[in-house]
């Protein structure tokens, strides 16, 4: 598994640019994890190759108003690393290359207002909003509806650009950031003041703040 072999994992022009599509961790640290290095007896299909058994997007690009279509992509790594958690079933199924009901187009908001007019057209076309944050979930919770359930389609909202510290009180110990926070990010950013978050899950690394107050953590 060379250099070469590991980049095809990723894509390197996109917001999640890094990221190994269909597992845990960042290509450049995976290349160096020694089992891996010396290979292994699966051999996950690349980006490339996983795209061609997608489906077509249900909800054309070129089909959303101009505000919505800047702010949204079908780039083949985005919709795979947002068609399924982390679980250990869904791991099998991307390391098996062929996902059903993938999404169709995943949004990267940048503001309340993006967020709103996403959700006002999945309203009125009757199409799934999914919310992302770093994906790292056991239960399905970032896994698209199924076909069987009837949308038109699946947008997944990413809440990458929704990574900034609001406000800090000191006095009563309490922050109010914004959903699409990665917890190191976070905890760099009240280092800088003395504080630390002093909450560690496991997935730390690729969990958001929206995801830890949606799924209870803590």
């Amino acid at each position: 598994m060379d250099d070469a072999w590991w980049d095809s994992m990723t894509s390197w022009e996109t917001p999640n640019a890094g990221r190994c599509w269909w597992g845990w961790g960042w290509v450049r640290e995976l290349k160096r994890e020694p089992m891996l290095a010396a290979g292994a007896p699966i051999r996950p299909p690349s980006v490339d190759e996983a795209a061609r058994t997608l489906r077509h997007p249900r909800i054309p690009l070129e089909s959303l108003p101009l505000n919505l279509k800047s702010v949204c992509t079908v780039h083949p790594f985005e919709r795979l690393l947002h068609s399924r958690g982390r679980d250990f079933v869904d791991i099998v199924e991307c390391i098996q290359g062929s996902l059903s009901d993938p999404t169709d187009l995943v949004a990267f908001p940048k503001t309340e207002h993006d967020i709103a007019n996403i959700l006002r057209f999945c309203s009125q076309h009757n199409a799934a909003a999914v919310p992302f944050g770093g994906g790292s979930s056991v239960v399905f919770g970032v896994n698209p509806p199924r076909e069987s359930e009837a949308y038109c389609g699946t947008i997944t909202i990413d809440m990458f650009y929704f990574n900034q510290v609001l406000e800090v009180d000191e006095e009563s110990m309490s922050v109010r950031v914004q959903a699409g926070m990665y917890g190191p990010n976070l905890e760099k950013q009240l280092k800088q003041r003395g504080l630390t978050l002093r909450y560690f899950p496991q997935s730390f690394e690729f969990s958001t703040v929206g995801g830890w107050i949606a799924t209870r953590g803590g």
